[in-house]
C-alpha cells in the first residue's frame, strides 16, 4: 500500500470513528460535537415519533386477536410451511386428500417471505408479520407521497395518521394474506420516481398475488404523471414491458410445475366468477360495494367502510371537475386528475378481475387519501390568495385531524368490539361453558359461577383446548381455522369432504384409510348448515354427502373428549352468529370390532335437534361485527 493510500485510509478511519462516536449534541450518524439537524430538534418531529411508536404498540398488542383468524390465513400459512420444509416451491397443501391441487408461481414470493417465519414459530402472530411489515411500509410511503404533493408537513402528517388508523388498512396489516404487501407495492409504485422503478416494484408484486394487477392499474396514471413531456410513451412502454416480463416468468414457472396450468387456472377462475359476462361482473361489483358499505358479511371480518366509500364517491368526481377548471394552476390540475384516474383504474381493475373478495376493498383506500391530499392542496393554494399561509395550514390541519379522529374512532370501536370475551370454563367435559356478558377490555378477570376463574375466549385458548385433547402427531379431521394447533401432516379438513364419494359408508372408509380417529366438530353450525342446505354449502361443501353418516358414527363409535364454546371460531358463518351456539366438540372414534359406546363414557348428543317449522325465519344476513353479537370465525 502506498503512503498516500495509507494516509487516505487512516483519514477515512478517523472520520468514521468521529462520526460514529456518541455525543450529547451529535450521535452515531453525525460528527461528534456537531449540533443535530433542525428537523431532529423539532417538537413536531418528536411528537410524530411518539405517535408512531404508540401506533406500532397498538399493532403489536392486537396482532394475534384482531381480526379473528380466518381459515384463509391458516391455509396460506400451512402452504408456506410445507413449501419451506420441503424446499419445494411447487409443493401443494398437505391437508387436502380428495381435493385436487395444482401449483403455480403467482404466490411464490409471499410463501418464501412467510415460510421461514411459520417454519420457526408456528403461530398466528408469526404468520401475520409479513402483512404487518407491508402495512407499516404502505403508511410510510403514503406520507412520502403526500409530502411530494406539496402539502405542509402538519397536514401531510395528519392525513397519514388518518390512513394509518383506517380500519381497512389496520385490519389488512394483520390478516395473514397478501393484501398488505400488495398495498405496499401500490404505494411504492406511486412513490417511485421513474417508470423502471415502478416496474420493478409491481413486477415483484406479480409473485405475491394475482391482485397485483389491481395495484399495477392504480399506478399507471402516476407513471404518466411523473413522465417528462416527450417521454410518456417511452416510460409507459418500459413500465408495461417490465410487468409483461414478470408475468411471462411467472407463467413459465407455472407451466413447468403444472403443464395443464391454463385449463386448471381457467376452471378455478370460472368457479369464482372471473369468466362471467362483463355486465354480470359490473352488477356484482355494485352488489359488492353495497355489502361492504353495510357490513353484510359472509365468513370474513368486515371493517367499517361506509365513510371511506362515500367519501371516495364524493372526492373522485370533485377532483376530476377541479382538474378541468381553468382557475386551478396547471400542476395542481394534473395532480388532481392523476389521483382521480388512479382511483377509477383501481375500480376498473376490480371489475375486470371479477373476484370480489372482501379484503380487496383496501385497494381503494390509497386513492382516497391521495385524492384527499390533492384536494386539500388545491384548497391551500386558494387560501393563500385570501389568507396567510399560516392560517391556511392551521385550517387544513384541523380538517385532516378530524379525518384522523374519525378513522381512529372507528378503529377503537372495532378493537373494543372484538376484544376476546370472558368465558366461564366448563366444570365437566360434557358441559359447554357460558360466555360472560362482560366483554370490556378494562374489566379484570372475575370469578364465574361455581368459583371457577374466567378466562378470555381467545384464539390461543381455542388452540390450547384442541391441543390438550388431541395427541400430538395423530391424524385429525378438524376445521381449517385450527391448523395452528397441529404438526405438519396431521390435519385433514372438513371442506375436503365436498369430494367424498357418494354412497353409504364413504365417510367411514375415508377416515379408516387416513387413519383418523380424532374429530374436531363445530357441531351446532354443521347441524344448521345441513338443515338449511343448500344455502350455506359454500362453507363445507354439500353436507348431504357425509352429515347423516357422521351423526351415526359419533353415536355408535364416538367418545366425547371435550366440549367448549369458542366465540369467533365455533361457527364459521357470521350471519349465523345470533342463531348458532359456537360449540366445539372433540371426539375420539373407536374402529375396533367391538367399538360401541361403553359404560362410563360421556354421553354423546344423538342426532340433530327438532327441525325448524316451514316458513321459519330466513338466515339473518348479519351486519358483521356491528350486529351486536360475536360473529362466527373461520
Amino acid at each position: 500500500m502506498s503512503p498516500r493510500t495509507d494516509r487516505t485510509t487512516s483519514g477515512l478511519a478517523r472520520s468514521l470513528s468521529a462520526g460514529f462516536r456518541p455525543s450529547r449534541t451529535g450521535g452515531f450518524f453525525f460528527p461528534a460535537g456537531a449540533p443535530l439537524p433542525a428537523v431532529f430538534r423539532s417538537p413536531a418531529v418528536g411528537f410524530s415519533a411518539l405517535v408512531g411508536l404508540a401506533w406500532l404498540a397498538l399493532h403489536l398488542w392486537s396482532l394475534e386477536w384482531f381480526p379473528f383468524v380466518h381459515s384463509d390465513e391458516a391455509w396460506l400459512a400451512s402452504l408456506s410451511r410445507t413449501i419451506w420444509l420441503e424446499k419445494n416451491p411447487a409443493a401443494t397443501e398437505e391437508f387436502f386428500r380428495l381435493t385436487p391441487r395444482t401449483p403455480h408461481a403467482i404466490k411464490t414470493l409471499y410463501h418464501l417471505l412467510q415460510g421461514p417465519l411459520v417454519a420457526t414459530w408456528w403461530t398466528i402472530g408469526a404468520a401475520r408479520l409479513p402483512s404487518l411489515a407491508g402495512g407499516v411500509t404502505a403508511v410510510g410511503l403514503l406520507g412520502v407521497i403526500l409530502r411530494r404533493q406539496g402539502l405542509p408537513l402538519p397536514v401531510a402528517a395528519a392525513i397519514t395518521l388518518a390512513f394509518a388508523l383506517d380500519p381497512l388498512v389496520f385490519a389488512a396489516s394483520h390478516l395473514a394474506r397478501q393484501e398488505a404487501l400488495i398495498l405496499a407495492a401500490l404505494a411504492g409504485g406511486i412513490a417511485a420516481g421513474s417508470a423502471p422503478a415502478a416496474g420493478v416494484v409491481l413486477g415483484l408484486a406479480v409473485f405475491v398475488h394475482p391482485n397485483s394487477f389491481i395495484a399495477a392499474s392504480a399506478v399507471l396514471p402516476w407513471v404518466l404523471y411523473r413522465s417528462r413531456p416527450g417521454r410518456r410513451f417511452r416510460d409507459l412502454a418500459v413500465y408495461l414491458g417490465m410487468l409483461a416480463l414478470a408475468g411471462a416468468i411467472a407463467l413459465a414457472l407455472s407451466l413447468r410445475w403444472d403443464p395443464a396450468f391454463f385449463s386448471n387456472y381457467l376452471a378455478f377462475g370460472r368457479s369464482v366468477g372471473v369468466t362471467a359476462h362483463p355486465l354480470v361482473r359490473l352488477g356484482e361489483a355494485l352488489n359488492f360495494i353495497v355489502k361492504m358499505s353495510l357490513g353484510i358479511a359472509g365468513t370474513y371480518y368486515l371493517p367499517p367502510a361506509l365513510v371511506q366509500l362515500v367519501t371516495l364517491a364524493v372526492v373522485t368526481p370533485l377532483a376530476l371537475a377541479l382538474s378541468c377548471w381553468p382557475g386551478v394552476p396547471e400542476r395542481t390540475r394534473r395532480l388532481l386528475g392523476t389521483c382521480a384516474w388512479s382511483s377509477l383504474c383501481t375500480a376498473a381493475a376490480l371489475v375486470m378481475i371479477g373476484k370480489y373478495s372482501p379484503p380487496s376493498t383496501v385497494f381503494l383506500v390509497p386513492g382516497l387519501y391521495c385524492t384527499l391530499g390533492a384536494t386539500l392542496g388545491a384548497l391551500a393554494e386558494a387560501m393563500v390568495r385570501r389568507w396567510s399561509r399560516r392560517r391556511g395550514t392551521i385550517v387544513l390541519t384541523g380538517i385532516a385531524l378530524a379525518m384522523a379522529g374519525t378513522t381512529g374512532t372507528l378503529l377503537a370501536g372495532e378493537l373494543l368490539g372484538m376484544y376476546p370475551p370472558r368465558i366461564s370454563p366448563d366444570p365437566s367435559p360434557g358441559t359447554a361453558p357460558e360466555i360472560s356478558s362482560e366483554i370490556s377490555p378494562e374489566a379484570s378477570p372475575g370469578v364465574s359461577r361455581g368459583a371457577l376463574p374466567e378466562e378470555r375466549a381467545s384464539y390461543g385458548r381455542y388452540l390450547a383446548r384442541i391441543s390438550a385433547a388431541v395427541p400430538p402427531g395423530t391424524p385429525v379431521l378438524a376445521p381449517l381455522n385450527s391448523a395452528f394447533a397441529f404438526e405438519p401432516g396431521q390435519l385433514r379438513v372438513w371442506r375436503d369432504l365436498d369430494l367424498l364419494a357418494s354412497g353409504e359408508g364413504s365417510l367411514e372408509r375415508f377416515l379408516r384409510e387416513e387413519g383418523i380417529q380424532w374429530l374436531v366438530v363445530p357441531r351446532e353450525e354443521l347441524r344448521l348448515i345441513y338443515r338449511e342446505r343448500p344455502l350455506w354449502n359454500q362453507v363445507y361443501g354439500n353436507p348431504h354427502r357425509f352429515y347423516r353418516e357422521l351423526e351415526d358414527l359419533l353415536e355408535r363409535r364416538g367418545r366425547l373428549r371435550d366440549s367448549f364454546l369458542a366465540p369467533w371460531y365455533g361457527a364459521r358463518m357470521i350471519p349465523l352468529a345470533r342463531r348458532v351456539e359456537p360449540l366445539v366438540e372433540i371426539y375420539q372414534l373407536d374402529f375396533s370390532p367391538g367399538g360401541q359406546e361403553r359404560p362410563g363414557e360421556v354421553p354423546v348428543r344423538s342426532g340433530p335437534g327438532p327441525p325448524e317449522e316451514p316458513g321459519s325465519a330466513a338466515p339473518d344476513p348479519g351486519r358483521g361485527l356491528r350486529g351486536g353479537s360475536p360473529p362466527g370465525g373461520s
